[in-house]
């Protein structure tokens, strides 16, 4: 059986359109050859997410986003998840958009502790995410709030210096730096005069010391005259004392 060239080029058109949608809904996030199932979320902001960006559970991916729809009047965007991983999902969980620094749009889903779980085709809670700038400036403001505390406290000293040195206490500062310059002086001078005194050369307490020594090195020299002397004054006292005596009572 002959196959006209019409036919062939038809089946090839038929092959390729089909690999066509295959490929189209493979990368969109569909999959036709292992078990999967439709999850949905709605939305008033998307943030930019498209079609195939990941949906990750505690960081694992588990499907993809397979298509975004919505009314006219733009407010609410359906989103239609396919999941290949067969995954509990419990009726209390939160789907979150989150935009990452890199660009990669995804949707986290974050499981709740209910016993019961959502059905297949069924829609899941979701909520607004704060943004990429936001979770961003999170984790700045602690170190933000910190620098601010550091700058007040800076802030305060200098202050602290400011009123210190105001003209008041200016003046005040400066007698007080005045007067202990005085206070210094004095007892430089004070110690030169003690100096001056205690010098063994030729200090005044030195010529006190050494008329002192001479004094009593005379003392010494002239040990015996003066004993002698208070030898003499005490027989003379005797002598007078008998005199006395015979005068007014003669034998």
């Amino acid at each position: 059986m002959k196959i006209s060239n019409e036919t062939k080029i038809g089946s090839l058109t038929a092959i390729a359109i089909a690999m066509l949608f295959l490929g189209f809904n493979f990368l969109k996030g569909k999959s036709f050859f292992g078990k999967s199932n439709n999850l949905y979320a709605k939305y008033t902001n998307v943030q930019g997410l498209a079609p195939s960006n990941p949906v990750p559970i505690n960081g694992l991916q588990v499907g993809s986003v397979y298509s975004i729809t919505t009314d006219k009047n733009m407010k609410e965007i359906l989103v239609n998840m396919n999941l290949t991983k067969e995954v509990n999902i419990p009726v209390n969980s939160v789907a979150i958009i989150k935009p990452s620094l890199l660009g990669i749009i995804s949707i986290d889903i974050t499981l709740g502790d209910a016993k019961t779980y959502l059905p297949k085709n069924d829609t899941v809670a979701t909520e607004e995410s704060i943004g990429i700038f936001n979770e961003v400036l999170g984790y700045v403001n602690p170190v933000l709030n910190q620098v601010k505390k550091t700058v007040g406290s800076i802030d305060s000293v200098l202050m602290s210096v400011n009123s210190i040195l105001d003209p008041s206490a200016k003046n005040n500062l400066h007698a007080t730096l005045a007067n202990l310059n005085s206070t210094t002086a004095n007892l430089i001078g004070a110690s030169a005069s003690l100096q001056t005194l205690l010098n063994t050369q030729t200090g005044a307490l030195a010529g006190t010391l050494n008329n002192l020594n001479s004094f009593t090195g005379n003392l010494d020299k002239n040990n015996g005259k003066i004993t002698s002397l208070v030898d003499n004054l005490d027989k003379t006292a005797t002598n007078l004392s008998k005199l006395d005596l015979e005068k007014h009572y003669p034998f």
